[in-house]
C-alpha cells in the first residue's frame, strides 16, 4: 500500500509539473515573480514606514513643537514655510481664527415705561 501511494504521489508530481502546467523555471517567469516579490516588500516597507512616522509623531509632538527653531535652519524655514506653518497647526491643533462680534449694552433701554402706573414709575 505504501509503495503504491508511493508511486502514485509521483506520477500525479510528473504529471502537474510536466504535462498539464507548462514548466516554469524559464526567465520570463523569474523576471516576473520577482518584480512581484520586490513591489510587496516596497509596499510592506512603505506602510511600516509611514506607520512608524505617525507612531513618532503622536508621542514626540510636544518636544517638535518646543524645539521646532532648532530642527529646521533658516533656509529650510523659509523655503517650507507653508508646510511647517500646517504642520505646526496640525500639531497644536489650532482651531481657525474666530471673529467675535462686540456684545450689545448690558442692559436695554427701559420699554413701556409710559404703560406702569404711577406709583411703579415712581420708584424707578
Amino acid at each position: 500500500m505504501f509503495l503504491l501511494n508511493y508511486m502514485l504521489d509521483r506520477l500525479v508530481r510528473w504529471l502537474t509539473s510536466s504535462v498539464l502546467w507548462k514548466p516554469m523555471d524559464n526567465s520570463n517567469f523569474r523576471i516576473f515573480s520577482r518584480s512581484v516579490a520586490l513591489a510587496v516588500q516596497r509596499t510592506d516597507a512603505a506602510l511600516a514606514q509611514e506607520k512608524y512616522r505617525q507612531w513618532f509623531r503622536q508621542h514626540h509632538t510636544g518636544w517638535i513643537v518646543k524645539h521646532m527653531s532648532e530642527i529646521f535652519t533658516p533656509r529650510s524655514r523659509e523655503k517650507y514655510k507653508t508646510k511647517l506653518s500646517m504642520l505646526h497647526q496640525n500639531a497644536l491643533q489650532l482651531q481657525p481664527a474666530r471673529i467675535y462680534k462686540v456684545p450689545g449694552p448690558a442692559f436695554p433701554e427701559p420699554v413701556g415705561q409710559q404703560e406702569q402706573p404711577d406709583n411703579l414709575r415712581l420708584e424707578l
